[in-house]
């Protein structure tokens, strides 16, 4: 029973995590509005560049890491942190990608694209398989192994004592040896 409630525990935490991840891989804006040669401009996200300064407004989705170097923002985390309360952001503060400003407006120093962003960083962890060496799922192969060793040789031995032994027709040997 206690088995059973850990094994769908893991499937529901596996299906929840995988949905995050699915999420993670959605959202993603395709401009941002960036300030070159002092000239508001639209981009598309894969031109930002180490050091471009963008413009974030409410509504926006954080394109890159970022720090804040003018204005105050409250950003939505929780996609990347689970934090559900909006974080208020000021000077200097952190911007995480793909977290959504919620209020406000800032201009934001660019200081980390593409693979080395926070967001990428977790959907490539989350991506590559680890083996799991936990000590329940260790011990739940060991007792299938033995089982699936014993389990045949048990089931001929029940099967050959109901058929030849009791002497029960084949149909009520096959039903005995399935019940037990």
């Amino acid at each position: 029973m206690i088995i059973t409630i850990n094994v769908l525990i893991g499937i529901l935490q596996e299906i929840h995590g995988r949905n995050l991840v699915k999420k993670l891989s959605i959202l993603n804006t395709s401009t941002v509005t960036v300030i070159r040669e002092k000239i508001e401009k639209k981009i598309q996200v894969e031109e930002i560049v180490l050091g471009d300064t963008i413009v974030l407004k409410q509504g926006d989705q954080i394109p890159s890491d970022s720090y804040i170097i003018n204005g105050t923002v409250e950003v939505n985390e929780s996609l990347l942190t689970g934090e559900a309360d909006l974080i208020l952001k000021s000077e200097n503060d952190k911007l995480l990608s793909r977290s959504y400003i919620v209020s406000g407006k800032c201009y934001a120093k660019v200081e980390k694209i593409g693979e080395n962003n926070f967001a990428n960083k977790i959907i490539s962890s989350v991506k590559t398989q680890k083996s799991n060496n936990s000590e329940l799922i260790n011990s739940m192969k060991k007792i299938t192994k033995f089982t699936s060793f014993v389990i045949i040789p048990f089931g001929i031995i029940l099967f050959i004592q109901a058929f030849v032994i009791r002497e029960e027709n084949l149909t009520q040997s096959v039903i005995a040896t399935s019940a037990a």
